[in-house]
């Protein structure tokens, strides 16, 4: 999405941790037409906003564009920014993101009212930092390699409880164990990642999503992901949240 300048632009950095979120109908790539609460979060966030906006806004027309061709006119879009080096992913986190099944009908001109899967996907980038891993062979012989880890790690008794609480130390337990052992298992192979200037686009789903892992964090870092769906359905997230639509937010931010 950088391909169309001359030249790089002027390098930021961070000043804060925060998040940005926004769900609604795709943003139009100009500052003015930004909702106010990202310029508020990026006031707080980071030390040259005009020059991320140099950054961001060529992310945003390119995703627009792509978008547009597959037919979708909305998103939850997200910006993370890690401020300080943090020592959490210096172990990689394989795992697919989840899913809800569910399915669409098929497109009016089709034989019948018969409905299909629907196959999730989205994208994401990095305009600071380090880039998301992936695993370059996303086969089924490496997905049920963490079926299998998951299933046989949380079927052990030390793994079996009724979970009290959000903090369980049972449950982190359980997850460490998993995450060591699939860092193990898949050793030997050599991760990919995007390069400046270029977004990732995955599929989700235990059954053919992409296994990915956040890069180890040993300096700031901007990370922007992606997630395209329907009005409805980011509506009904919304609401679930008891928030309207469409809506933009920060966390962290004073």
């Amino acid at each position: 999405f950088s391909g169309s300048h001359s030249k790089s632009p002027a390098p930021f950095s961070l000043k804060a941790s925060t998040t940005w979120t926004y769900t609604g109908p795709l943003l139009s790539p100009s500052s003015a037409s930004l909702p106010p609460s990202f310029h508020t979060w990026s006031r707080a966030t980071i030390d040259e906003p005009s020059s991320f906006l140099l950054h961001f806004l060529p992310f945003l027309e390119f995703v627009n564009q792509f978008l547009k061709q597959a037919n979708v006119s909305c998103y939850w879009l997200s910006i993370r920014a890690t401020h300080k080096p943090v020592k959490e992913f210096e172990e990689p986190r394989w795992h697919t993101e989840e899913v809800q099944e569910k399915t669409m009908t098929v497109e009016e001109g089709s034989k019948g009212n018969m409905t299909q899967p629907r196959r999730y996907w989205k994208l994401c980038t990095t305009l600071l930092g380090a880039p998301t891993l992936f695993l370059p062979k996303n086969d089924l012989c490496l997905l049920s390699t963490i079926q299998n880890t998951c299933l046989g790690i949380l079927s052990a008794p030390s793994s079996l409880h009724d979970c009290p609480s959000i903090a369980c130390s049972t449950c982190f337990r359980t997850s460490l164990s998993i995450r060591h052992s699939l860092t193990s298992q898949f050793s030997h192979i050599t991760p990919e990642s995007a390069k400046p200037g270029e977004l990732s686009f995955f599929r989700v789903g235990m059954s053919e999503g992409a296994i990915h892992s956040e890069p180890p964090h040993d300096g700031q870092r901007l990370f922007v992901n992606v997630v395209p769906g329907t009005e409805e359905e980011l509506r009904e997230m919304s609401k679930k949240w008891g928030m309207g639509w469409p809506r933009g937010w920060c966390l962290g931010v004073p």
